[in-house]
């Protein structure tokens, strides 16, 4: 009789201790909610910015990220990618001029090339949408549209297309240009 009393009050005990542990929500930590199951496949590796596929994708990433990698976009249409990535070295402290004197670096740079002069004044069109979008002034969406918009175009003048065919490309990227890009 009585080893059924120190039954009865070990099943009591156990039962009241385990009720308690139950309405504190087990003993893992955490919410009273169970987590879900996860399976231990590793996560996608992020893709660099010159893995993305469109041209958009690959600008907004460098806006967004801040930088560029490798060779600049436009420099994917030259027959010698080695030389048109020089040239954008060789103009980079142009950029840090302004006004009369900015243009003479360029056309000092530039010599009796017109096509080298008209895709470093689009370079410097580029360089005013990332400003804008670094001010918070345009969208990083809109700064990847017009930057896409100009480096498509500097790939028709690279690539030597006739500057009747490029002139439409510049009128048109001339009306998409926002008032709050100085």
């Amino acid at each position: 009789m009585k080893s059924n009393l120190v039954f009865s009050l070990m099943i009591i005990i156990v039962l009241a201790m385990s009720s308690i542990a139950y309405a504190a929500g087990g003993g893992g930590g955490g919410g009273s909610r169970p987590k879900p199951v996860t399976t231990d496949v590793p996560a996608e590796e992020e893709k660099t910015c010159d893995e993305l596929t469109s041209l958009s994708q690959r600008v907004k990433c460098r806006l967004e990220k801040g930088g560029e990698e490798g060779v600049h976009e436009s420099c994917n249409a030259a027959a010698d990618k080695s030389a048109c990535a020089e040239l954008y070295k060789e103009v980079y402290p142009c950029y840090s001029k302004s006004g009369k004197s900015k243009d003479k670096c360029f056309r000092n740079v530039a010599g009796e090339s017109k096509r080298n002069y008209v895709l470093f004044l689009l370079y410097d069109l580029e360089e005013r949408a990332e400003k804008a979008y670094d001010a918070g002034k345009i969208t990083s969406d809109r700064a990847a549209f017009l930057i896409s918009k100009i480096i498509d175009i500097k790939k028709k003048v690279i690539g030597n297309e006739s500057p009747t065919r490029v002139r439409p490309f510049i009128t048109e990227l001339r009306k998409m240009w926002g008032t709050e890009i100085q």
